[in-house]
């Protein structure tokens, strides 16, 4: 079926009997639970030739290497029982799932298709010669094809409608990781989702989405968030697409042409509406890359309110990129809105080249003035002289220490170009690494320079020069690339510096705390070490004899520090000693380490307190008498008795219950005999 005669406008419009409206059912077939494989086949082989037949699943069904034919001349529709559960069909990974045979036709609504797998090409649906439709509900997911289409592949003139449903998460090992649209095949996506496929083996990996060879005109649905390693993350367009409706967003490729990479030739690719839109590619044409075949001068129509934003190349041409090598034509229509589109490089062109490139636009609407629609971001024309990518060059160096670990930080070097003006500047990390910020460099040439120890402060420096040579290329497709030598140490890519560092030393600051008027406990007093900024460094507290020693310091560096040791303010009676004792400390390097001498200018610090008394604790005395009565018997309450102090007044009342009184000295009781 020739392209021309399907459309003489241009426009490959798809045949009236792809879009045609679902056959009247005659039979209905409820498998039953838990059918078998064959119980399935055996249901589409009884279905009458020409005769429109709905089977029901009512189980899922694991087919285990059983591939499910449609055979020629059957009407089937597929689907689950009830419209509460959705069944499936799996191939558990073993064999494709499902073919379509010519003259047949296959309706796919309420039902998975998944766990195809395709030695070959074809892994979840295969249609040849066939028809497929895809209704509402409807999903082919998790198939995974060695060759061309995953998802859904079309082969000798079949036909596929998408109605709705979706085609997601299918891996193809070269073209179509959803849909591949073969030659003389039909492919009419009215709506539906096609996400999350991907073509990620580095070879011939086109078209995450589709991969279109035949005729493939979208209206609706959407297309988005597919990967393909090479090119065409979203389409790859060898043949007619047109775009009427729906988006294609969110796609993404390894190569050019993140949405769409047509490779057609005359009249190839049409959009007449619709949404192209966030797409990536990392090398050219975010939103389009064109590649028109050899001999050819395809003509690209943008047009009918279309919009194409913020889609983003690592290259050229964010919106939509057209190769040089051959001629190509582009109509933008008045009604087109590019927006956001943006590309990594800037694009060298001379002021001719606008003129050039003006001829290929009819009208359009530009998100900045007309002269930048080849501005690079919106659309990319490189008729004229190639842009040169720049080189980017990380220059490193080793750092080695003789005698321990290196602190990080601690040295600092330079880069000098040839002219020795310093370029960057680096320091070293604990392993002695020194890294360089990269360097940019913009034309081709040999280029030199050096590397230097920068002077310390109190520091000994390392004054060799290292040299640095960089050659830096074209390769042949616009991009530099740089080669780094390094004379003095080949064939070891970087230079050393060495250093003796000296070895650390380590302090600790000792006093005293003595106390009046109270015995001396480990714990009881804290003191406080202060750096010359008056911040603490450490605390300690006294030992059972007195005795302070605070947590060691080390240094790693020759110079004076000064101190403060002073008592920390106590609480319940102790009175602190607001005594502030100066500490010094001199650190010297000498024969590979340090040594540190401390002085206490006024001596080893001594802390003096005094306790406030104690009130002694109460005692509680019990002061009994006894009382003896002769010669007649003696009745309770007879007798009354005064508990007096020293000078005789009376020092206690009576308690007629005996309660006694507790006094610290008493007089000795009475004894008294009856009469």
């Amino acid at each position: 079926m020739a392209y021309d005669q399907i459309n003489p406008n241009g426009r490959d419009k798809i045949p009236r009997s792809a879009r045609s409206t679902e056959p009247a059912w005659v039979t209905t077939v409820a498998l039953p639970p838990e059918a078998a494989p064959f119980d399935l086949q055996a249901a589409i082989n009884a279905a009458g030739d020409g005769e429109p037949t709905v089977i029901e699943l009512n189980s899922d069904i694991i087919l285990n290497g059983y591939d499910i034919k449609i055979p020629q001349d059957k009407i089937i529709k597929l689907t689950s029982a009830g419209a509460e559960i959705t069944h499936s069909i799996d191939a558990n990974r073993l064999f494709r799932v499902l073919s379509v045979s010519s003259q047949a036709a296959l309706y796919l609504e309420n039902i998975i298709i998944t766990g195809g797998v395709g030695t070959d090409s074809g892994a979840g649906v295969s249609v040849f010669g066939g028809t497929l439709v895809m209704n509402n509900n409807a999903a082919i997911t998790g198939n995974q094809a060695s060759g061309a289409g995953a998802g859904v592949l079309i082969r000798n003139g079949g036909t596929f409608c998408m109605n709705g449903g979706e085609i997601t998460n299918n891996t193809a090992g070269t073209e179509g990781g959803g849909v591949n649209n073969g030659t003389g095949g039909i492919f009419l996506m009215a709506g539906g989702i096609i996400s999350g496929n991907s073509c990620p083996l580095i070879g011939a990996s086109r078209g995450g989405g589709v991969f279109n060879s035949g005729i493939f005109t979208m209206e609706g649905g959407e297309i988005f968030g597919n990967y393909a390693i090479i090119s065409g993350g979203g389409v790859f367009n060898a043949a007619y697409f047109t775009m009427e409706g729906g988006k294609l967003c969110g796609n993404s490729s390894g190569g050019n042409g993140g949405g769409i990479y047509n490779a057609g030739s005359e009249r190839s690719l049409f959009i007449a509406g619709g949404e192209i839109s966030g797409n990536f590619a990392a090398g050219s044409g975010g939103g389009i890359y064109m590649h028109p075949v050899e001999g050819t001068a395809p003509l690209i129509t943008v047009t009918g309110k279309s919009l194409i934003a913020d889609n983003l190349a690592g290259h050229d041409g964010g919106g939509i990129w057209i190769s040089f090598g051959q001629p190509c034509r582009l109509e933008i229509g008045p009604d087109t809105v590019f927006s956001g589109n943006k590309a990594s490089r800037a694009f060298n062109r001379s002021p001719a080249d606008i003129g050039a490139c003006s001829d290929h636009i009819a009208a359009v609407r530009w998100t900045s003035p007309f002269p930048q629609g080849y501005n690079n971001y919106d659309i990319s024309y490189t008729n004229g002289t190639p842009f040169l990518f720049p080189a980017k060059v990380t220059i490193q160096a080793d750092q080695k220490s003789v005698s321990q670990a290196l602190p990080a930080g601690r040295f600092a070097f330079g880069l000098f170009n040839e002219n020795g003006r310093r370029i960057a500047s680096a320091v070293s990390d604990a392993a002695g690494m020194i890294i360089f910020p990269s360097i940019t460099i913009t034309q081709t040439g040999i280029f030199n320079y050096s590397i230097r120890e920068l002077t310390q402060n109190g520091t000994w420096s390392n004054d060799t020069g290292y040299p640095v040579t960089i050659t830096v290329t074209e390769n042949g497709k616009g991009q530099l690339t740089a080669n780094v030598c390094y004379p003095d140490r080949a064939p070891v890519p970087i230079g050393t510096f060495r250093h003796s560092v000296p070895k650390p030393v380590t302090v600790r600051f000792h006093a005293r705390k003595n106390v009046c008027g109270a015995c001396q406990y480990a714990g009881r007093f804290t003191f406080g070490l202060f750096d010359i900024k008056g911040k603490r460094v450490s605390a300690a507290v006294n030992d059972a004899c007195g005795n302070i020693a605070f947590p060691s310091i080390t240094y790693t560096k020759a110079g004076i520090y000064y101190y403060t040791i002073r008592e920390l303010t106590q609480k319940n009676g102790r009175t602190a000693d607001s005594t502030v004792h100066p500490v010094t400390v001199k650190v010297c390097s000498g024969q590979g380490r340090l040594t540190a001498d401390v002085q206490y200018p006024g001596g080893l610090p001594c802390f003096c307190s005094t306790c406030k008394p104690s009130v002694p604790a109460p005692v509680n005395v019990s002061i009994h008498a006894c009382k003896n009565v002769c010669g007649a018997p003696l009745c309770a309450d007879q007798f009354t008795f005064g508990l007096f102090r020293q000078n005789c007044t009376k020092a206690a009342q009576e308690y007629p219950c005996g309660e006694p009184v507790f006094i610290s000295c008493c007089r000795m009781p009475c004894r008294f005999n009856g009469w």
